[in-house]
């Protein structure tokens, strides 16, 4: 398969995870242009929970990515997930990568940085980016 092919199969495969998450009521901000171990951002704003996601297609992630994605901390609302994308079938493999090894993954997927007070704990999100923590942008 061209380079070009394969780019745009994985392209469809992040759109159809993008799809399905904003359908199971998420906002989603897509991160692949930042070339990072996080493809999507996905945040559910009546739930306070997140989570960065990882789109493959018809394979899983190499032994050093999954290091990567495995050793990177997350806050307690927020979930790492793989989604594994077959040909021809119709949902992905969904796998939550829940070996927790910065705070700042949810926001580094999409190129900003979760600068927070060390004594303040923010349990979700919303709190998070309302409360005494805020937002520094990096760009």
């Amino acid at each position: 398969m061209s380079l070009k092919r394969a780019y745009a199969k994985g392209y469809r495969n992040e759109k159809r995870s993008r799809e399905l998450l904003e359908s199971e009521g998420a906002l989603v901000v897509e991160a692949r242009g930042s070339h990072g171990l996080w493809d999507l951002v996905a945040l559910w704003p009546d739930t306070d929970q997140a989570a960065v996601v990882q789109v493959k297609t018809n394979r899983p992630p190499g032994r050093a990515e999954m290091q990567a994605m495995t050793a990177l901390r997350v806050p307690s609302f927020c979930k790492k997930l793989l989604h594994i994308w077959k040909d021809r079938v119709k949902l992905p493999e969904i796998i939550e990568i829940r070996k927790a090894l910065a705070f700042a993954a949810c926001a580094a997927a999409i190129g900003v940085a979760l600068i927070a007070d060390p004594a303040n704990s923010c349990d979700s999100w919303t709190e998070l980016l309302h409360q005494e923590c805020h937002l520094t942008d990096l760009l």
